[in-house]
């Protein structure tokens, strides 16, 4: 699987179709490079944006539900699950795209 660049990023968010019943990204580049500063993040801001927007798109709602709809829950789920996953593959997010999304 080729690690995900920042095409296939691009992408990616533009098709996403959000569980609140928006397209594309929540967050752009940007908002993405303030959210990393201001809680001291240390990732790859192309691969940090593309979790976190793939965490809002498929749960935003589920957050809604359960009252955990906040920056710090979208952050802790995308680290948790798409980044620091120590049992997945190396690169989850670019395994994801190649095998669900581009499918």
């Amino acid at each position: 699987v080729p690690e995900l660049n920042e095409s296939t990023a691009h992408e990616w968010m533009r098709k996403m179709e959000n569980s609140d019943g928006t397209r594309g990204p929540h967050w752009n580049m940007e908002q993405i490079r303030s959210i990393m500063e201001k809680h001291g993040i240390r990732e790859d801001p192309i691969k940090f944006q593309v979790a976190m927007n793939a965490t809002y798109s498929d749960l935003s709602e589920v957050f809604k539900k359960l009252g955990i709809n906040n920056i710090d829950a979208y952050i802790s789920f995308a680290k948790a699950f798409w980044l620091d996953d120590q049992d997945a593959v190396k690169d989850k997010l670019a395994s994801y795209y190649e095998y669900v999304v581009k499918h």
